[in-house]
């Protein structure tokens, strides 16, 4: 695993470049150093590879290579000597801590604490140990962190937090520890929308569920403010139930009706769940909604259902709508939906008739 944001072209070709270095060098290298040597150079940033790190001279690579690796023997010889616990890798402003955290080294991350390291210490990218802990699932970090006074609504990259990265990977026991942690920050970000958004678009019912069972509105809708070069975003007014059915998540979206989700809440812009399923042919999608009422006629943004599997071609869908007694005969508004389209379903039941023999 590496750190998702370093993956830009230059940073790849610069660990590459690293790694096949050491690959040429000598047989005698043990391979895991050279994964080392690539994800430094992931981070931009070579580091000197030490053939005995016991013997050789503390310094502030070997603190970072005893971290990554989990070595605490080194570790500790190389605090022994010194070498400040919160020195940085360079530009990237990486730490021991960050590294421990990040490769889930319990016991060296305590001993780093220990010796004072800056547990709210922070990357080039944002992104700081709890960030790293939350999103990987290591309970006992998280616990050791907020031990050690981070606060756990400390942003990292994009403003994501702690608790956004942990619903977002679906960890519900490091969702319930940051929760616990601060219980005015719970009622806050519980009932916003993001977590909501975040847990749907991967289709992580048990995080759902955890949120619902804490306070959150299983149709809370996500409002994301436009700036002054940009218009209202198409999005405001998403649900949970709208984003599963939009990334195709069947088993949440049954889920969710059940937990109380309104099939026929559309988002700002008039697109509804059903609309939004039809288009990416999630046809299982299509046909529960249809069986739980979603309305398959004209939406206030000027398209329905069966246009959007038509414009998309969407066969099954286009059937399970009609079956269901969707209009074929309804036109499109002019100059809306698709590209401005005036869309019209013709010969429907030719082509419904024309699958049947398929």
């Amino acid at each position: 695993m590496i750190f998702p944001e370093l993956l830009c072209n230059n940073n790849i070709s610069r660990a590459l470049e690293y790694g096949l270095t050491m690959f040429k060098s000598s047989d005698s290298v043990p391979k895991n150093l050279v994964f080392d040597t690539t994800f430094q150079g992931l981070a931009g940033q070579s580091y000197t590879f030490f053939n005995n790190d016991e013997t050789s001279p503390p310094s502030k690579e070997m603190l970072h290579r005893a971290a990554l690796r989990g070595d605490l023997r080194l570790l500790k010889r190389v605090l022994d000597a010194r070498i400040p616990v919160d020195v940085t890798d360079g530009e990237e402003k990486t730490t021991a801590l960050i590294l421990a955290c990040r490769y889930n080294h319990y016991a060296c991350a305590k001993v780093l604490l220990e010796c004072g390291a800056n547990p709210s210490a922070r990357r080039q990218s944002g992104l700081h140990s709890l960030c790293y802990a939350a999103q990987g699932g290591f309970l006992p970090i998280v616990k050791l962190l907020i031990e050690y006074g981070v606060d756990v609504e400390l942003p990292g990259a994009d403003g994501a937090t702690p608790f956004l990265l942990a619903c977002r990977c679906n960890h519900v026991d490091v969702a319930e520890e940051l929760l616990n942690a601060k219980p005015d920050y719970a009622k806050r970000v519980v009932e916003s929308a993001l977590p909501m958004y975040l847990a749907a678009q991967h289709g992580h019912v048990p995080i759902i569920r955890f949120l619902i069972s804490h306070g959150a509105d299983v149709n809370v809708q996500r409002r994301v403010p436009s700036t002054s070069n940009s218009a209202p975003p198409s999005l405001n007014g998403s649900t949970a139930l709208f984003v599963a059915c939009q990334f195709g998540h069947t088993s949440l979206v049954k889920r969710l009706v059940e937990w109380g989700a309104d099939v026929n809440l559309t988002r700002d812009d008039g697109c509804s769940p059903l609309l939004k399923a039809a288009q990416k042919g999630f046809t299982n999608i299509v046909k529960f909604l249809l069986s739980k009422g979603a309305y398959h006629g004209l939406l206030r943004n000027g398209e329905t259902p069966l246009h959007a599997a038509a414009y998309y071609g969407h066969i099954n869908v286009l059937k399970a709508l009609v079956e269901a007694g969707a209009d074929a005969t309804l036109k499109n508004r002019q100059h809306k939906g698709y590209f401005g389209m005036n869309l019209v379903i013709l010969n429907l039941g030719q082509i419904i008739k024309m699958t049947s023999v398929l």
